[in-house]
């Protein structure tokens, strides 16, 4: 199980680079799905407003993200990517309520969070960005497996 470290298999210029093109491909969708979904909303096309927008879809992929890579889930881990977020929303939406702090950033969570538009964004890009994610991971799994990947499938078969 240590061959991974000494071999040098998880942290190399192949596994950065693999990381690179995911973000890379995730970044493109994130913006391709923004820019399209919406240059038609009047209210969402503000820069305050489309920017918190790109930031929660954002927030979102890269949780979605942390959680496709976890080995080993149980309830505190699925609670804290549920109270980050809720914490994330939560955190913006109050925020949008108090313009002495940021008057340009006013009422732009209650704007956001007003369109169904913005919710099948939030919830769709992550699962497509992530589909990429669980196809690449199956490639390597089956195809190129690491000793660390063969000795957490023998675990699970005894």
């Amino acid at each position: 199980m240590y061959r991974t470290g000494r071999m040098n298999l998880d942290l190399n210029n192949s596994v950065m680079l693999r990381w690179i093109f995911k973000a890379l491909f995730a970044s493109l969708v994130i913006g391709v799905v923004l820019i399209l979904a919406f240059t038609e909303q009047t209210d969402l096309e503000s820069l305050f407003v489309l920017g918190t927008v790109s930031y929660l879809v954002l927030v979102n992929c890269m949780l979605y993200k942390a959680a496709l890579e976890m080995s080993t889930i149980n309830l505190f881990c699925v609670l804290s990517l549920v109270v980050s977020i809720v914490g994330t929303l939560v955190f913006v939406y109050g925020y949008s309520f108090f313009p002495v702090t940021a008057p340009q950033f006013y009422m732009v969570g209650v704007v956001a969070y007003r369109y169904g538009l913005f919710w099948l964004v939030f919830f769709t890009v992550p699962v497509i960005t992530g589909v990429f994610d669980l196809l690449v991971a199956a490639i390597k799994t089956f195809y190129f497996p690491n000793p660390l990947r063969i000795a957490m499938e023998v675990d699970h078969l005894d």
